[in-house]
């Protein structure tokens, strides 16, 4: 099992060395779809209690945070004014002093709000709902500045930074396709409780969609991020307003 103390300082996107994590779902090899599992079925569902309790004590906050993402990713900075300790140890995280990374902690956010918000979530109004925005990639932020040349490991870890902010646009848009597939899946899967073998078949279920969302573009995924898409996904097309309001906030 990964130690949560790795967890805590993980930033979801970045590479993980292969054949770690486990019980993923399977994916076509042309689907566009890797499934990268990190965070093991046990530590998913401690995350989850966290992510329940900071919903209940900030809720402002967590869903700005992860409302306001899409818009401006900036807004994650709000994030980091949360005191998580509390949660960490209502969670039976022996880490008080950790700071979950905001990327890994809005999933886990929008998980926890999109279920405490399941039950008046109208699905219906998806399909009146125009296409969501998303992050957008600003290749200039991954290039040397007029008159500057970068060396080899600057280059390296540009190209690093810009693969992984490519693959949250990319899970973003996941998230979206896969909520206006199949709502009824994508709100089975947030109701089935967070690494139970029920999850697994709900997961199993979604593949199809999740493959079909991916064709044409490269995604690297793993459970807790497309439950944290999926999660947003319904947030933001059950209620349009609330979208709007963030990004003006932010």
């Amino acid at each position: 099992m990964k130690s949560l103390l790795f967890i805590l300082s993980l930033l979801v996107g970045q590479p993980a060395a292969a054949g770690e994590g486990g019980g993923q779902p399977s994916a076509a090899a042309d689907a566009g779809l890797t499934w990268d599992e990190r965070v093991s079925p046990t530590d998913r569902a401690k995350l989850a209690r966290f992510g329940d309790c900071v919903v209940r004590v900030y809720p402002e906050q967590a869903e700005r945070a992860v409302l306001g993402w899409p818009i401006a990713p900036k807004s994650l900075r709000i994030l980091y004014e949360i005191d998580t300790g509390k949660c960490l140890k209502a969670a039976r995280i022996g880490a008080e002093r950790m700071r979950i990374q905001p990327v890994l902690m809005r999933y886990v956010l929008a998980d926890a709000l999109a279920r405490s918000s399941l039950d008046r979530l109208d699905t219906s109004l998806s399909a009146q709902v125009p296409p969501l925005s998303h992050p957008t990639l600003n290749e200039a932020v991954y290039a040397p500045a007029p008159g500057e040349a970068f060396d080899a490991a600057q280059h390296s870890l540009k190209a690093k930074l810009k693969a992984s902010f490519a693959n949250l646009v990319a899970l973003s848009r996941l998230g979206e396709c896969a909520v206006r597939t199949d709502a009824v899946k994508a709100v089975a899967l947030l109701k089935s409780e967070v690494g139970s073998a029920r999850e697994d078949l709900v997961f199993q279920s979604t593949m199809v969609a999740l493959e079909k969302c991916a064709v044409g573009s490269a995604v690297r995924a793993d459970k807790l991020a497309v439950r944290g898409e999926i999660g947003a996904a319904l947030l933001r097309l059950t209620d349009p307003a609330s979208i709007e309001t963030r990004s003006k906030e932010d």
